[in-house]
């Protein structure tokens, strides 16, 4: 079996099997939460709680499709926090260097340097094109920051008392000119709902 983040997560935090037995499926799906291809697994109300918040944190607000036996075994692990495995090993890393050395543990900025970081940026972007019917666009999509760029700077921004650090600097992009749109229109990376990633 392939390794993907959520079986890797799944095994380092010894997450829980479930007790219900995962259903093969006649055709392959996606997974709700990842995105990748999955033969087995869970329909999403089968393996959620109730709780509003999961449902519109996790989905939207809509609870139809199926997501894979990690995810649905990493759903009852509690309290996963922010956590990097890197050389195979499980980090709950932090955004200041000073608090990260003062309590012994890895900073983002030690295990996640410009190629994983555009790894990451493209994997969100094709996510998020994926879910907005935009699929057949995204082959040859990559996005990366401009490392040749020398003003490049980071930023603390505190959203309702939680500290999110921000990158300031030049992005390269190639693809399909739907795929360039979209970033345009949706920005890149993470949070975007919230300002992050915004294109000028």
């Amino acid at each position: 079996m392939a390794k993907t983040v959520a079986s890797e997560l799944a095994k380092l935090l010894e997450a829980p099997a479930l007790d219900k037995q995962s259903l093969e499926f006649d055709a392959p799906q996606l997974c709700a939460v990842t995105g990748e291809t999955i033969t087995a697994g869970y329909r999403i109300k089968d393996a959620t709680t109730s709780a509003t918040n999961e449902f519109m944190d996790l989905f939207h607000g809509t609870p139809d499709g199926y997501i894979s036996e990690d995810v649905a075994r990493l759903m009852k692990v509690q309290r996963i926090g922010n956590v990097a495995i890197h050389n195979d090993i499980l980090h709950r890393p932090m955004i200041s260097n000073e608090s990260a050395k003062d309590q012994g543990r890895a900073c983002w900025s030690e295990l996640v340097g410009d190629e994983e970081s555009g790894v990451l940026l493209t994997q969100t972007l094709k996510h998020k094109m994926d879910v907005a019917g935009l699929g057949k666009y995204t082959k040859g999509v990559k996005v990366s920051f401009d490392t040749n760029y020398e003003k490049a700077r980071t930023k603390l921004v505190n959203i309702k008392g939680i500290s999110s650090k921000a990158s300031m600097c030049p992005v390269i992009m190639e693809g399909h000119s739907t795929a360039i749109q979209f970033a345009w229109d949706v920005g890149i990376g993470n949070c975007t709902g919230c300002g992050f990633g915004a294109l000028r």
